[in-house]
């Protein structure tokens, strides 16, 4: 299992979504594997695999992607929601 610094890409994905302005309403993110449900927004969790991000409307998965790394997942929602392609560069910008 490939390992992650989780808090500095949680807080660095955190930081870019907030500087391209899309709204905490749009995505939540659980990053204990509770399995959080989604009501209409873009939901990044932890699984057993390693991370999924999916779209959730009315309680049923959409487009879900699963990946290894949570820097990965992180950047596919970032893409998903903003349609750019990095959140570590937008933080950098930030």
């Amino acid at each position: 299992m490939v390992m992650d610094n989780i808090d500095s890409d949680y807080d660095d994905l955190i930081k870019a979504l907030t500087f391209k302005g899309v709204s905490p309403d749009q995505y939540k993110i659980d990053l204990s594997g509770e399995n959080i449900g989604g009501d209409d927004q873009y939901i990044l969790r932890k699984t057993e695999a390693g991370w999924s991000v999916c779209y959730e409307e009315r309680g049923k998965k959409k487009r879900e992607a699963v990946f290894e790394r949570f820097l990965d997942a992180g950047n596919y929602l970032f893409w998903e929601i903003s349609n750019t392609k990095s959140f570590i560069a937008i933080a950098n910008e930030a």
